[in-house]
């Protein structure tokens, strides 16, 4: 049996799970504001919401009896959960982007046509139109799509300019105060 062949397709269907499973992640965080984290070492926990792949237990009540309960998970497991506005607007849109990452190099590590996908997507159905995103087997992205979009930025953040008044100005250089000085003191003199 050739194992070369099943490499790339066992490594695909892993990230294939993984995608899904950020998918669920992102469900739950943007539409329920929830989100799981490890509450052991303090530098592990601030990223470790992106490592958790299992919802924190239910209550010990909730094991015998099979109801939904809104108590709080029990004291004694190291993943919490947390909620607030900030699940929503921060850490949602990163597990979709994780998620769609994910299952577009997943596909593309299976043989199917991911990253093409994505692209005609992300593209708007627009096959001439020049990709957005990039992947190789190397596992590596390339964003494109950023790169054009970083240098339009950065042409028209030079080239904006914000309309004042003559007598106004955001910031007087000190050249300009020492010529403001001295034109008082002149002032003053001649009175």
């Amino acid at each position: 049996m050739n194992f070369e062949r099943f490499i790339p397709i066992a490594t695909g269907g892993v990230l294939v799970l993984l995608g899904i499973s950020f998918a669920f992640k992102f469900v739950r965080a943007s539409v329920m504001g929830r989100l799981d984290y490890w509450s052991g070492f303090l530098p592990i926990s601030i990223i470790s919401p992106i490592f958790v792949h299992t919802t924190a237990p239910p209550p010990i009540n909730t094991l015998t009896k099979p109801k939904l309960s809104t108590e709080p998970p029990p004291k004694k497991t190291l993943i919490k959960e947390a909620s607030g506005l900030w699940v929503h607007l921060v850490i949602g849109p990163l597990f979709l982007v994780l998620s769609v990452l994910l299952l577009s190099a997943g596909f593309d590590q299976m043989g199917l046509p991911g990253t093409d996908t994505l692209n005609f997507i992300l593209n708007g159905g627009d096959t001439a139109a020049p990709l957005a995103v990039t992947y190789d087997k190397k596992y590596t992205f390339q964003f494109p799509c950023l790169v054009r979009a970083m240098k339009r930025f950065g042409r028209r953040m030079n080239s904006a300019q914000i309309p004042l008044p003559s007598n106004q100005r955001l910031v007087d250089s000190p050249e300009i105060r020492a010529e403001e000085t001295n034109r008082e003191r002149e002032a003053e003199r001649k009175d």
